[in-house]
């Protein structure tokens, strides 16, 4: 009978351990990804960011970790060359539009305000295909945005994608 009891409690102990080992594995709690499309007219809102249709991206990382180190950046499985800036939230995009002779102002709440450190990725304009091009994970397949990131004095690579992205109003060339 006793060592039905030492085996449930050491069923137990493994599964806390197993449940406190995979929490603190998950650094990043968010990306929050933004797609507004430019184009010359305009254009419809349901538009899809695929690889033909030009635009700007603003992606943000929540992370729980001050010490996150983000290595590559995958958009549609296009390997990306960015920079990485702290930002404080929320972030708070306002845009001006020109209605009749009147200014309205449109503002879009990019990331809500959050406890987490917030990294902000900036699209280098020199988009050039990487040498090497790495591939986006398989296990990553199907997601829009990967990146791929490690804590800063570990080795260990890990990644994190995101399927949603959010759209901003287009931006016309005229």
């Amino acid at each position: 009978m006793k060592k039905k009891g030492n085996v449930g409690v050491l069923l137990i102990s493994l599964a806390m351990f197993c449940s406190f080992d995979s929490y603190s594995q998950h650094e990043i709690k968010k990306i929050h990804s933004w797609f507004e499309p430019v184009s010359p007219g305009i254009q419809a809102k349901e538009n899809i960011a695929k690889k033909d249709t030009p635009g700007n991206w603003k992606i943000f990382i929540e992370s729980k970790t001050k010490k996150l180190n983000v290595e590559h950046l995958w958009i549609n499985k296009e390997e990306y060359t960015f920079s990485v800036n702290k930002v404080e939230s929320p972030v708070i995009l306002e845009n001006q539009q020109q209605s009749g002779i009147f200014m309205k102002k449109d503002t879009t709440i990019l990331v809500p305000r959050t406890k987490n450190t917030l990294y902000q990725l900036i699209l280098r304009s020199d988009t050039e295909p990487l040498q090497p091009k790495l591939k986006v994970p398989a296990s990553f397949d199907s997601f829009i945005i990967v990146v791929e990131y490690s804590i800063k004095k570990k080795k260990k690579k890990k990644y994190s994608g995101t399927k949603d992205i959010k759209y901003l109003s287009p931006v016309s060339l005229y």
